[in-house]
């Protein structure tokens, strides 16, 4: 919902292209490290599985409602860098856009090493 409704006021194009891209980081993580995955295991990307983020949670070890409030953390976490970029000077939204781009690519990269059984 945030997504629809977030009136953004981004000073450069990179902080306008990234604002919509963290108000749907978990998302994207989440198709991103399944599709990953099933192409590294030679399977079709449209075939379902239990790969996505809140399967690998609970494989190691966290249940139902905790792999939950991980995630939701975790969206709540980006939806706040999107939002601080948008009410931030030049120098501080790139800042923000480059530290949650790097936190992201560090999920990514730890979540594709989750066992995909």
């Amino acid at each position: 919902m945030i997504t629809i409704r977030f009136d953004p006021n981004p000073i450069d194009r990179i902080a306008s292209f990234a604002i919509p891209l963290l108000l749907l980081a978990i998302p994207i993580l989440d198709t991103s490290v399944a599709v990953a995955s099933r192409i590294r295991r030679s399977i079709s990307p449209f075939q379902g599985g239990r790969d996505h983020l809140s399967h690998r949670l609970m494989r190691i070890g966290f249940n139902k409602r905790q792999s939950f409030l991980i995630l939701w953390i975790g969206s709540i976490l980006f939806a706040s860098f999107a939002i601080a970029i948008s009410n931030a000077s030049h120098s501080i939204e790139r800042l923000v856009t480059v530290f949650a781009g790097a936190l992201w690519l560090l999920l990514f990269i730890g979540f594709f090493r989750t066992a995909d059984n």
